[in-house]
């Protein structure tokens, strides 16, 4: 099982989840997440997932949500950018196992953003913990669907950043 979220910009469009547009969103086929708000005008959609084509699950979701909202604008999917804590939870073990590894291994992935936390691309992470055979990535049950998950997430994001760049 593997879990993701996207975030979309709603400019005020959508303030409040009634029934009609819950309705609206199980019609287009958007009927297994949970929706909530964070920051004003955010608004956010947690999927849980068991699909072997990652991908394609993440795009028809993806298209769910802007049949029904169309004027949002997703800005991140996530997990992409994990933390130390996030590595951890994900992989199923401690913080002080993950930096334990850091240290032995000096090929772990450079951060993305080295300020008072650290940032990596999950992706990244993942892909350098199935190269070194660490911690209990062989035992997750969705290892590769973990993979593809980081994969699609990262893509989607830089896409979204690289079209921002280019307004």
């Amino acid at each position: 099982m593997v879990d993701f979220t996207f975030l979309y910009s709603t400019n005020d469009t959508v303030r409040v989840i009634d029934d009609e547009l819950l309705n609206k969103f199980y019609d287009a086929g958007c009927d297994d997440c949970v929706i909530g708000f964070g920051k004003e005008s955010v608004i956010a959609f947690e999927f849980s997932t068991d699909e072997t084509d990652i991908r394609k699950y993440i795009e028809q979701k993806r298209i769910c949500i802007e049949t029904v909202i169309p004027l949002a604008t997703l800005f991140e999917v996530t997990p992409d950018m994990v933390n130390l804590s996030d590595i951890a939870r994900l992989f199923g073990c401690s913080r002080q196992n993950i930096h334990k590894n850091m240290a032995k291994h000096d090929t772990f992935p450079n951060p993305i953003t080295s300020s008072d936390t650290s940032i990596w691309r999950l992706y990244e992470v993942v892909k350098w913990v199935k190269s070194k055979r660490l911690l209990t990535y062989s035992t997750l049950p969705s290892n590769t669907i973990l993979e593809e998950l980081a994969f699609t997430t990262a893509s989607i994001n830089l896409k979204i950043q690289l079209d921002r760049l280019k307004r």
